[in-house]
């Protein structure tokens, strides 16, 4: 993409300059909607109904109230703004075939782009527990997925599954459950898509059945989470094991608890390691190791992960038990990864003590333990350090 050309010079990089130049939602323009010519609405970006605002910067998207501009504004548009505002402008009369060829796929491009930041918009506010933001990024992206791919297309199964997954955070089942349907018909269509989106979409309906309290229904939409994503990944990956988790959830709801302390006790057989692994070049003064697949989501979802299952192993075990240390440690590590060396030092602390109490001294676990503490101690240190250097340098 970024070596694609876009409408009117515009480049890849404008979108985050956009937005930084304008932080805050421009004025609107009243707009007089009989004014229009016959058949010609001007409806709103957020609930389609009929408008009399307009963004006064792009001059091509319309409003119902100043409530769902600044919703669009700060949900995606401050970053698509003048690139909505080529796309709906007039085309110009070209004159050769050429011509008309080479605007139509700098169109193409524009609109691909547009789709791609909609999308990561949407995700970041879902990263970010805002669902009423992702809402408009997501719909937006499966306005310029649909333009550009078809409403068949594979391209549209990502959007409706973040809308899907806004939805479900802002407690609106039906709506979720329309969109996830919407997906599955698409999906059903291309006997050969890609084990992730299928994966992902089995997710998404598993967390829907779980949010109305259908645990049956849960767990078969998360084990078919588990199938695809071992399919595409492996049984081992941190990936897998997110639908394990979920799955664990389930059996706590059903009271069944051995189950999910089976199932907590493999994620955290397939994390720790992960996360030693990504660890170890700081130990030689080097820098964490992170799979090129790691992103903010996936550190989302393994802090939520690892968090939980600390707080049920207690609620399971008691508070001082060689389980409960465990996960205390897995998410030590975790901190560890992100660069929190003081949240990771105390954890590692409590980890350490409690495997001290539950399997002694000598015991491997409590010296791997240690091993872990004294490398939080001293990036702990070094990065207090680093700040006061900072600080006295200001």
């Amino acid at each position: 993409m970024l070596r694609q050309k876009l409408l009117e010079g515009l480049t890849t990089a404008d979108a985050e300059a956009f937005a930084a130049a304008h932080p805050q939602p421009p004025k609107l323009f009243s707009h007089n909607p009989t004014a229009n010519p016959k058949g010609v609405t001007n409806n709103c970006e957020i609930c389609t109904r009929n408008s009399h605002l307009q963004c006064s910067l792009c001059k091509r998207t319309y409003y119902c109230c100043e409530e769902h501009q600044a919703m669009d504004w700060n949900s995606v548009h401050r970053k698509i703004c003048p690139f909505i505002q080529v796309l709906r402008s007039p085309s110009p009369i070209l004159s050769t075939q050429e011509q008309r060829a080479i605007r139509a796929e700098m169109v193409a491009n524009t609109k691909k782009f547009v789709l791609s930041v909609c999308q990561e918009e949407a995700q970041r506010h879902l990263n970010e527990n805002n669902p009423e933001l992702a809402h408009p990024s997501a719909l937006q992206a499966l306005r310029y997925a649909a333009d550009v791919y078809g409403n068949t297309a594979l391209e549209l199964v990502p959007p409706y599954l973040l809308l899907a997954e806004a939805n479900i955070a802002a407690e609106l089942y039906d709506k979720a459950q329309e969109h996830l349907c919407q997906a599955k018909w698409i999906l059903l269509q291309h006997p050969d898509a890609d084990p992730n989106l299928r994966s992902q979409h089995s997710r998404n309906f598993g967390r829907l059945c779980l949010a109305q309290k259908k645990y049956d229904k849960a767990l078969r939409h998360f084990s078919s989470d588990v199938y695809f994503t071992a399919q595409l990944k492996g049984p081992d990956h941190i990936q897998t094991s997110i639908g394990l988790y979920l799955i664990g959830i389930v059996f706590i709801e059903k009271a069944d608890h051995e189950s999910a302390v089976a199932l907590f006790e493999k994620v955290l057989a397939v994390w720790t390691p992960f996360l030693q692994n990504c660890l170890t070049p700081v130990f030689d003064g080097g820098k964490v190791a992170l799979p090129s697949d790691w992103d903010q989501s996936i550190q989302k979802i393994g802090q939520q992960i690892l968090k939980k299952i600390v707080q049920n192993q207690k609620e399971m075990h008691g508070a001082v038990q060689i389980a409960v240390a465990q996960a205390i440690f897995a998410e030590g590590l975790l901190n560890c990864v992100i660069g929190d060396w003081s949240n990771a030092f105390k954890l590692l602390v409590q980890a350490n003590q409690m495997f001290e109490v539950t399997a002694g001294s000598e015991h491997t676990l409590t010296r791997e333990s240690h091993r872990y503490l004294q490398l939080a101690q001293r990036m702990k240190s070094a990065s207090i350090a680093d700040d006061e250097a900072e600080l006295s340098f200001e």
